[in-house]
């Protein structure tokens, strides 16, 4: 996954956002807000109902999108799940949240090795994000991908 792609698919999600007016954007936010206040407390019902209002104001959320996904988890409804991370992740694939719920509910379901393959990505994409940010900051971050350590990611 290269940082342009990454930075492609999240760029075009806050594109689609801006679309909206900005009172559904504010409304869409405040009904995440309250759906990830319900998930903590878990009521499960509750958030599911709110993400989905929100989701009507903004299909393409990635966001609301993979909590959704979370609480259909918690839920047990894999299938429907699987189906709201599948979105997430179309529209970012690099979405490092999505990845991992994506792992957890794979290995639930039993399926071993795609389930490590969720986890990899994710645990990827988080770690090159943290270089990345460390990179912004003129910090020198190491960072092991795909068995190869020492790479080191450096401003200067």
């Amino acid at each position: 996954m290269s940082e342009v792609n990454a930075s492609t698919a999240t760029a075009n999600a806050a594109a689609a956002a801006q679309q909206q007016p900005p009172r559904q954007q504010r409304n869409a936010t405040m009904l995440y807000q309250e759906g990830q206040s319900q998930a903590d407390l878990q009521n499960y019902t509750g958030a599911q109902s709110l993400y989905q209002k929100a989701l009507t104001i903004n299909p393409r959320d990635v966001h609301v999108l993979s909590d959704m996904g979370r609480v259909l988890f918690n839920l047990k409804n894999y299938t429907d799940a699987v189906q709201y991370l599948d979105k997430a992740l179309k529209i970012d694939p690099s979405y490092a949240y999505a990845l991992e719920y994506k792992g957890i509910l794979l290995y639930e379901l039993r399926t071993f090795q795609r389930s490590l393959g969720k986890f990899r990505q994710g645990l990827g994409v988080r770690a090159l994000f943290l270089c990345l940010q460390h990179a912004r900051e003129q910090r020198p971050c190491s960072l092991q991908i795909g068995g190869v350590s020492g790479s080191t990611f450096n401003t200067q």
